[in-house]
């Protein structure tokens, strides 16, 4: 058998095995530059990771990192991690998120809950708090998977606002009605908001939460000093009250009332994890200009029809946000509302009342299902009204009537369509709460609301 030569390289390798070395360098430069499945040293996949994010810093012209610059917060005898979206030049605000309780990654997630430690991950897509960073800093929209895109945001009043979100120290999975869960919580947000208000004395302070984040959120501002904060929004935000939480003025309701600037409330038609009765009633509580956000169809992650649902909540969310932190002084306010007899554009955003929106879902919009279920109450109670031919006039005027006053009250129904929204009480939960007070306050029972 006639022996193969190999003829070896000067480094000792055989020519073939430096071709098939060449081979593989050439599959992992292509796999850097978006083309493969290559993971550089954070864990991103290479189409996701650094190369993207350098493209987006030179299309913008600023230096902010993709998923935001990792920082480590001392204070409050803690150290809380959070991620920071700092734009170039001083912010005229700043924002400041809390999650929920099953990660700091806030709503929007397609697989949720996730930990922190996959805020870089392609399984983190979807995120508003870090599309939010992203876009509030650079003035410069990105995709979903946190791509940029050469649109500039379509707000003409557009403003940079640096965006500060955070995990916390103590993971209130499963403890959500501990008294001491939800002081932790707002431990870690006064030591982000002490944090970051060291850095811009002069931006306006805006606080934002998400689920059990809204309780924080509003437990922040009520112990900040009345007034200084610019706004607050709570994202399918849930509440406490009772006894042991009013002791420690960490009832929802008292932060929603002591806080004196904007609020916005979004919240989902058919979230199963915090009732859309807790939305209503804080709005009710908060004080002008507020906005109550229902959008039609999404559950609680605001995921539930994909990038539709992302998109509907989140426009009107960044809008809200930009709003708040160009809104003038309130002397300066009222003198242009009386200039131009309104309170213009920006007021708008603000306080813009009830709105019903939809998630994006192939459906009809909730205004024409609705608009078609009154035409045909309009055409039953028609119907009813017209006496019948037959002879039947003798004692049936009266039945008639009942016919019609029944349709009427069925239509009545048909036509507050929205009612079927809401979360039926839990009979087992309302024992609880009666069981210790002897006052039963109107959100007792349903999801989302903890004494």
């Amino acid at each position: 058998m006639a022996s193969r030569t190999v003829r070896r390289t000067p480094g000792g390798t055989s020519a073939m095995e430096a071709r098939a070395a060449e081979r593989r360098g050439r599959g992992r430069g292509r796999g850097s530059r978006g083309g493969g499945r290559s993971r550089d040293p954070g864990g991103t996949a290479g189409g996701f990771g650094g190369h993207a994010a350098a493209a987006g810093a030179r299309a913008s012209g600023r230096g902010t990192p993709k998923h935001g610059a990792e920082v480590r917060i001392s204070g409050h005898g803690r150290e809380v991690v959070a991620a920071e979206y700092i734009p170039e030049g001083d912010p005229v605000a700043v924002l400041v998120l809390a999650p929920g309780s099953g990660g700091g990654l806030g709503p929007g997630l397609t697989i949720h809950p996730q930990p922190w430690e996959n805020r870089k991950r392609m399984s983190a897509h979807g995120g508003h708090y870090m599309r939010l960073g992203m876009e509030l800093a650079t003035g410069q929209e990105v995709a979903w998977d946190y791509r940029p895109t050469d649109r500039a945001i379509g707000s003409s009043s557009w403003a940079p606002v640096a965006t500060l979100h955070f995990d916390y120290t103590l993971c209130p999975a499963g403890r959500l009605r501990k008294v001491s869960v939800l002081e932790s919580a707002i431990e870690d947000m006064l030591a982000c908001v002490e944090w970051i208000q060291a850095r811009f004395p002069s931006a306006a302070l805006i606080l934002g939460g998400f689920s059990f984040g809204g309780p924080v959120a509003w437990a922040t501002a009520r112990r900040l000093p009345r007034g200084s904060i610019a706004g607050v929004a709570s994202l399918a935000g849930s509440a406490r009250a009772g006894p042991r939480f009013e002791a420690g003025e960490l009832d929802t309701a008292s932060g929603v009332e002591w806080h004196e600037g904007a609020s916005l409330f979004v919240h989902g038609s058919h979230d199963a994890n915090v009732a859309l009765q807790v939305a209503e009633y804080l709005y009710e509580k908060a004080s002008e200009p507020r906005s109550l956000l229902v959008v039609h169809g999404s559950t609680h992650m605001f995921e539930s029809a994909g990038n539709a649902t992302r998109d509907a909540v989140y426009a009107p969310l960044r809008d809200w946000v930009l709003a708040v932190a160009t809104r003038p002084p309130p002397q300066e306010e009222d003198s242009c509302s009386r200039a131009d007899g309104g309170g213009g554009d920006s007021f708008t955003l603000l306080s813009f009342g009830v709105r019903i929106i939809s998630d994006g879902a192939r459906r009809r919009p909730v205004q024409q299902r609705l608009g078609a279920k009154v035409d045909r109450m309009k055409e039953r109670e028609e119907v009813a009204a017209t006496p019948s031919a037959g002879g039947r006039d003798g004692g049936s005027e009266q039945q008639q009537e009942g016919e019609t006053v029944a349709v009427a009250r069925k239509g009545k129904q048909r036509a507050g369509q929205p009612e079927a929204w809401r979360q039926k009480v839990s009979q087992r939960r309302l024992r609880e709460y009666c069981s210790h007070s002897e006052v039963r306050h109107e959100l007792a029972g349903l999801v989302g609301y903890s004494e």
